[in-house]
């Protein structure tokens, strides 16, 4: 008789779940209560985005700092070597997934919160690490490979 593969695959999700919990808790300790962030500003900005909000939240993230969990399947581990390049500045931690539990989550996310020149460099060295002429690059490249030789 084979065992049922369930409570494995339930625990994973009531981790995952619980994770997500510390996280909005903590979110909303940092903006509801400390003000490391001006809510409204950020709001203000989002909603002009309008139709590209999900973009807007991308960017926010790239000069906020952040904490990464690469998708282990991800093709050729591409969200941990993206990561990567912002935990070298010094802009962002990276948790891999099978390390991810709600207390070391919550453990990175109340040392942050408890020093704030630490956020504040991290928030620092992801504005310096922007790319603020990507979409530029991107079309030059572009165009570039559709050149006749």
């Amino acid at each position: 008789m084979t065992e049922d593969p369930a409570p494995t695959s339930r625990q994973r999700h009531i981790v995952r779940l619980a994770v997500f919990a510390v996280f909005l808790l903590v979110l909303f300790y940092l903006l509801a209560v400390k003000h490391v962030v001006n809510i409204e500003d950020v709001r203000r900005w989002v909603k002009a985005t309008g139709p590209l909000a999900p973009f807007a939240y991308i960017v926010l993230s790239a000069v906020l700092g952040a904490i990464f969990v690469p998708l282990p399947i991800a093709t050729d581990d591409h969200q941990t070597k993206n990561a990567a390049v912002m935990v070298g500045v010094g802009a962002a931690r990276i948790i891999q997934e099978r390390d991810l539990t709600p207390e070391l989550l919550g453990g990175i996310i109340a040392e942050l919160c408890a020093d704030r020149a630490a956020l504040l460099k991290m928030a620092q060295a992801a504005r310096a690490a922007r790319i603020t002429d990507a979409a530029t690059r991107l079309a030059d490249l572009c165009i570039a490979a559709g050149a006749p030789a």
